[in-house]
């Protein structure tokens, strides 16, 4: 599959970490990518729970795919609202 790590290494180890025989690069940008996807899950196991209900595999997936779909038409309609808001902030402005 051509998979690395994507985990910074502790500096202070001293230890150069290799993959048959190649260093490996530390990747800042798709260490921060990796960063932000944990940081969407965690925002929908405290807003949706951590659980799941069902009891078929099949189900559960479903689930799960109700709770991601919620998760993005909420910030959607937060967006919305933001970009309503400042249209409407500087409509008040401007007359």
């Amino acid at each position: 599959m051509k998979a690395y790590l994507h985990i910074a290494y502790r500096e202070t180890t001293g230890i150069v970490y290799e993959r048959a025989g190649v260093p490996l690069k530390f990747d800042k940008k798709i260490y921060h990518q990796r960063s932000k996807v944990k940081t969407v899950f965690s925002v929908i196991k405290r807003k949706y729970e951590s659980f799941v209900l069902s009891k078929s595999f099949e189900i559960q997936k479903k689930e799960l795919l109700i709770r991601l779909i919620a998760y993005n038409i909420g910030r959607k309609l937060i967006l919305s609202l933001v970009i309503i808001g400042i249209h409407q902030s500087r409509k008040n402005i401007t007359l």
